[in-house]
């Protein structure tokens, strides 16, 4: 069976709303605060997984917390410094990591 790039690029695209969709359906039960405009939330969550996906973070946990703090956070898949963290390192997931460990660190200290 042969796909189209048209295909592929629908089906992918389809995945992507999906996955998103179960985001915002575990945000709405546990935050509801947060799915305030719920197309708008869908929009930024699916550029934020498209640049996830981009820059190769994969394993689906860190998808969806990348998910979760773009949520709680706008604009944080945008962020510079983030961004910089991401697309500079050889193991873009381990960055990731590395990120959240710090913030859940800080967020102890405080």
């Amino acid at each position: 069976m042969k796909l189209s790039m048209e295909q592929l690029d629908t089906i992918s695209q389809t995945e992507n709303e999906d996955f998103v969709d179960s985001v915002i359906k575990e945000l709405e039960s546990t935050e509801p605060s947060i799915v305030k405009d719920k197309l708008t939330l869908k929009e930024r969550l699916v550029k934020a997984l498209g640049y996830a996906k981009s820059v190769n973070i994969k394993q689906s946990g860190l998808l969806r917390s990348f998910l979760y703090l773009e949520a709680s956070q706008p604009g944080f898949a945008d962020n510079p410094v983030i961004r910089a963290a991401l697309e500079e390192s050889h193991d873009p997931e381990q960055r990731y990591k590395d990120i959240i460990h710090s913030a859940v660190n800080l967020a102890r200290r405080g």
